[in-house]
């Protein structure tokens, strides 16, 4: 038995960065999100994640996703493994290697935008708005 359980902040959750000022293209901006991941596994497992495509977009208007970077928090939950930090892409990328199993086990993750990224045509100079794209997590049984 495997699964992401109910009470996972990232289902369905939305991940707001707001850049109003120079100061915030100049420095590094996270979004943190608590209880992000719930999952329950019988067997150890891994963790995965990947965009549904290349860019976050607001109508014509793209940013390529790899501006963003998704890590486990400092303060990582009750999940254990191997924690790693992924430039995100629309590749399945391992989160979390060989996991022990458990109950309810939680991983908060943050969201970051490092300066060199926000400070880059990547996302200088963009239309204002809000730019979106799934992202998906998958759990899976080792």
């Amino acid at each position: 038995v495997i699964s992401i359980d109910n009470g996972s902040t990232a289902s369905g959750g939305t991940v707001a960065f707001n850049y109003v000022t120079a100061a915030d293209y100049n420095s590094e901006k996270t979004v943190a999100q608590a209880n992000a991941l719930k999952v329950t596994s019988t067997k150890s497992f891994d963790v995965k994640v990947k965009a549904g495509g290349a860019n976050f977009i607001n109508g014509t208007n793209l940013i390529p996703v790899d501006v963003l970077t998704i890590k486990a928090a400092t303060a990582a939950g009750t999940m254990g493994g191997t924690k790693s930090a992924v430039t995100l892409s629309s590749a399945d990328q391992t989160l979390v290697a060989n996991a022990p199993l458990g109950s309810a086990l939680t991983l908060n993750l943050d969201y970051i935008i490092p300066a060199a990224q926000s400070s880059s045509s990547k996302i200088l100079g963009k239309p204002a708005g809000t730019y979106t794209q799934t992202v998906t997590y998958t759990a899976t049984a080792l």
